[in-house]
């Protein structure tokens, strides 16, 4: 990561805190929006779409796709699916050209859908 990202993460990490200590719904709600709005600044930097193969109950294999650093792609769509069901971080990457045309928002995670 670069050190702006590292700058980013560390404001994060400051906020998340803050807002764990705090009860005022609306204080919350504003740190909630700039962390948000600094995931987006972040994206920016190095936009970033993973892929997380998702085996359900059923046995039938799911992607998914986590608009989120590497190491986070995969706490995300746990965060998501539900317990008991297997996911993996896939290795193979996504061009350039493919995730941009995918139009994520930073911390997305989304089901992908084969057409």
């Amino acid at each position: 990561m670069c050190d702006k990202c590292n700058q980013i993460d560390r404001k994060i990490e400051r906020y998340r805190t803050l807002s764990s200590r705090i009860t005022d719904q609306l204080t919350i709600d504003g740190i909630a929006k700039l962390v948000e709005e600094l995931l987006a600044e972040k994206f920016g930097l190095h936009p970033e779409i993973h892929l997380v193969r998702v085996i359900p109950d059923n046995g039938r294999r799911q992607f998914w796709q986590a608009a989120t650093d590497r190491d986070e792609a995969l706490d995300r769509v746990l965060d998501v699916i539900p317990e008991g069901w297997a996911a993996s971080l896939e290795e193979r990457r996504l061009s350039a050209d493919h995730m941009a045309e995918l139009d994520k928002k930073p911390g997305e995670v989304r089901r992908y859908q084969v057409s």
